[in-house]
This record gives structure tokens, sequence and C-alpha cells, in this order.
């Protein structure tokens, strides 16, 4: 395995015709404001109960040995107004305590696939480096993993060079890794991204 296969590994698997159309259509007035990068809870079970989507996913993923009990289907969304880095952060599940999500698979449905996506090896999960940050979400006490620094920008800095950049990452879709530290840097416009944790690091499922 090379040095970047331990950062993604690149697939050309999508979802049919049919449930890419459905998907846009429950999430088209979603557009219709700016919003930063987040996970989209609103349409998740609108989305599984209208499509064959979880179906598509669990038969691709068995040839990995991969299946969706870790954290089922997530949607990641956004429209914001100008092209931005995204906060470096190490990825967590929230599930009787914080868990790790060593990888995921990501799927576009909406967005520039241009957009590329960084990591550093110098920072992954169980470094005690990383600031523990408690913070509400819709009235829910959350905590996220994050880097040292007051603000994106001074996290970038911190950071320093990536190890791994990597541009047409999802074309149209791939396996990520989310235990090191990682950030996007997304244009503007509407974003619409199906994710698949797990509790393993690429390697342990991709070999070569």
């Amino acid at each position: 395995m090379d040095y970047k296969t331990k950062f993604y590994q690149q697939t050309n698997f999508n979802v049919s015709y049919k449930t890419r159309s459905t998907i846009l259509k429950i999430f088209e007035d979603n557009w219709n404001k700016h919003f930063d990068h987040d996970t989209e809870y609103q349409f998740t079970n609108k989305v599984l109960h209208r499509t064959n989507l979880m179906f598509e996913i669990h038969k691709f993923l068995g040839q990995y040995n991969l299946d969706l009990d870790y954290a089922g289907i997530q949607f990641f969304t956004s429209n914001i107004t100008q092209s931005s880095n995204t906060n470096p952060h190490v990825d967590v599940l929230h599930r009787q305590g914080l868990l790790p999500i060593r990888s995921r698979f990501n799927i576009m449905v909406l967005g520039n696939p241009l957009d590329p996506m960084f990591w550093w090896d110098t920072v992954k999960w169980g470094d005690s480096s990383l600031q523990k940050t408690e913070f509400s979400y819709k009235g829910n006490k959350h905590y996220s993993f994050g880097i040292k620094g007051e603000n994106i920008l001074e996290r970038w800095q911190y950071l320093g060079q990536p190890s791994c950049i990597k541009q047409n990452l999802l074309i149209p879709s791939a396996f990520v890794s989310t235990h090191y530290a990682h950030a996007l840097n997304l244009s503007k416009g509407p974003r619409l991204i199906i994710s698949v944790p797990f509790d393993k690091e690429i390697s342990d499922y991709i070999t070569g």
C-alpha cells in the first residue's frame, strides 16, 4: 500500500440515476439559503424511505466486508457564498461516549469535484495535541476533537504543509481517511455528499 492510499482510495461506484434524481428533488429547497458545511439530518429518513440508496451502497460495500452498522448513512451539505477552507479536525462518532471514525465512504451527489481534500499525518485520533471542545447542536451537547488555534486560519498555520492533497477525489466516490487531521477547500454554491463512516482504517479493507 503506497503512502497516498492510506488517505484515500477512489472507486467508480455511483448511485443509480433514479436514486440520484430523487435525492436531488428532496434537497432542492435547501439551496434557497446559504449555510456552512455540516451534517444534514432533516431529510435523511425521507431519502432512505424513498430510494434504494441503502441497498445500493450495502451491495457495493459487501466486497470489502464493510457494512452500514457503525453509524449508518449520513449526508453532508453546504451552500457557501465564496470558496473557503473548512476547519481541520479529526472525526468523532457520538455514541455512548466519543468513538473514532477512522474512514468514510463518500459519494458526491452535487458539488464541484475539483474541490481538494487535505490530510496531515502529524495529528491523528488519540494525540494529546487535540483539543476537546464542547458545543451545542440542535439543543444537544456534542464534542469535537479540534486542532490547536483560535480560528480556522490559526489551525491551518499550526498544521503547516499538508502530507497529502487530492483534487478530483469524488469522481464519483472514494474511501477517505478521517482519523488523521483533514480539511477541505469548498467552492461556493450547493454541495451534497453521501457518507458512510467506519471504525476501520482504509488499510484494513483495501490492500495493494
